[in-house]
């Protein structure tokens, strides 16, 4: 089970409807992406990365489940990047990205 966004979000001391009213979006979303591992669209990344005072990478990085790695400067370059792309791509296209990414990783 996806425990990173939790793990933020008890850090902030936020409940789910605190943190949703803060960032404009519905708790039972908040909810699914903790529970299921469902992806969010990059704009409810943005929302909650305000709502946490957390860059968007980091909270990508705490859905995924991966470790933040903050010693990286060009991460943060790289990631506004891809962001860009990410946001104006459907769900499933998001979706498939990144079952191709993640069959990379593990070649």
């Amino acid at each position: 089970m996806p425990q990173g966004l939790f793990k933020l979000r008890k850090e902030a001391g936020l409940s789910r409807e605190k943190l949703g009213a803060k960032a404009q979006i519905s708790a039972r979303t908040i909810y699914r992406i903790e529970k299921f591992g469902d992806i969010p669209a990059g704009d409810t990344v943005a929302r909650l990365a305000a709502a946490l005072e957390k860059s968007e990478a980091e909270v990508w990085a705490a859905i995924r489940g991966e470790q933040f790695d903050t010693s990286r400067e060009t991460y943060s370059v790289q990631w506004e990047r891809l962001r860009a792309i990410w946001v104006n791509l459907e769900r499933k296209d998001q979706a498939m990205m990144l079952r191709m990414a993640e069959r990379l990783a593990r070649k």
